[in-house]
């Protein structure tokens, strides 16, 4: 099982970080899980049942028998029909990251058979966050899509999210790629998760520590623009005198006139305008009417705004009764 199968596993079995705020000024950051006794710090975990743990690997080893011999490169659309019947009887969550591995990069009826596994699992968020899991990290454009339509299916207008579908975007928008964090970003403000919002202030500029800087230091400038005119001239001149002759040694130099730019250091930040634009829409959601369009990309602005403004209008609102619960402290 791969690392990234073995981080699915994780975020749907329930090990993940909680969101967490920092004060104004602080970067947001998460605190992490308890893990359980005899785990590697820092490693991804799955989290099963023992009799789990003993039928995962035989389920891997039938999936991938199942896929060779009615699935994969097979033509026969009534040989595949069986392959697709037999692949939906597998509907145990512990399988559920086994099926985006071995299945990720089949045809379009397999793979929308995996997504209608997840989402008609209702037992628990399991089959939401493997959804969400993959409308955010998979490298497939085209599954991405398809997980996202069910999902926003699934999970209306007014539905509950679970735990771990909101770890899943937490986890999007923290260590997310470009398109990845955008996406996380997008699902944020789809499903009015303002607890994210410490996660989006500061991923909107690239992330904490995006702006990067360089310098010339002792090796020069970094680069120069000359707009000029040279001209050359005699600047010595060296005679030389041997017998019955005499001759002269000039030295060439160079007159430049104009102007010369130079670059000794430069500092580069990233705007990431989509998760921007889902930051300001999730914001003047879950605010008082009021836009939040002028505080830009100014970081230690919305920070101030969420500590000072929005937190305490949102604890207002649930201790009034109001829709949503405050964002998380």
């Amino acid at each position: 099982m791969t690392t990234r199968t073995l981080c699915l596993s994780a975020t749907i079995f329930g090990m993940c970080s909680v969101v967490a705020h920092a004060g104004p000024g602080e970067p947001p950051a998460a605190a992490p899980a308890a893990e359980p006794p005899g785990a590697t710090a820092g490693a991804p975990l799955t989290v099963t049942t023992p009799a789990a743990e003993a039928t995962v690997p035989q389920m891997e080893r039938e999936l991938r028998k199942l896929r060779a011999k009615y699935l994969g490169q097979v033509r026969n659309p009534q040989v595949r029909a069986i392959g697709l019947s037999k692949l939906r009887e597998y509907r145990d969550p512990v399988i559920f990251p086994a099926l985006l591995e071995i299945f990720e990069r089949e045809g379009a009826d397999v793979r929308a058979a995996v997504l209608d596994i997840f989402a008609e699992h209702a037992a628990d968020d399991q089959g939401d966050a493997a959804l969400a899991w993959t409308t955010i990290f998979s490298k497939d454009a085209d599954f991405r899509a398809m997980a996202r339509a069910r999902l926003g299916a699934k999970l209306g207008e007014g539905a509950a999210i679970g735990d771990r579908v909101r770890r899943v975007i937490a986890a999007g928008i923290r260590r997310g790629r470009h398109h990845q964090a955008v996406t996380a970003a997008q699902l944020a403000q789809q499903f009015k998760l303002y607890e994210m919002i410490p996660l989006l202030i500061p991923a909107q500029a690239g992330g904490a520590g995006a702006a990067l800087g360089t310098g010339g230091g002792s090796g020069g400038d970094l680069a120069y623009i000359v707009v000029g005119t040279q001209r050359a001239y005699i600047s010595d001149l060296t005679p030389v005198v041997a017998d019955a002759a005499v001759g002269f040694d000039p030295e060439v130099s160079v007159l430049t006139e104009g102007t010369v730019l130079r670059i000794g250091d430069a500092v580069v930040t990233t705007h990431v305008t989509a998760i921007h634009e889902s930051l300001v829409g999730l914001a003047n959601a879950g605010w008082d009417g009021r836009d939040t369009s002028p505080l830009g990309f100014n970081l230690p602005a919305w920070e101030r705004w969420y500590a000072q403004e929005f937190k305490p209008h949102r604890e207002k609102l649930a201790r009034e009764g109001g829709a949503g619960a405050a964002p998380t402290p």
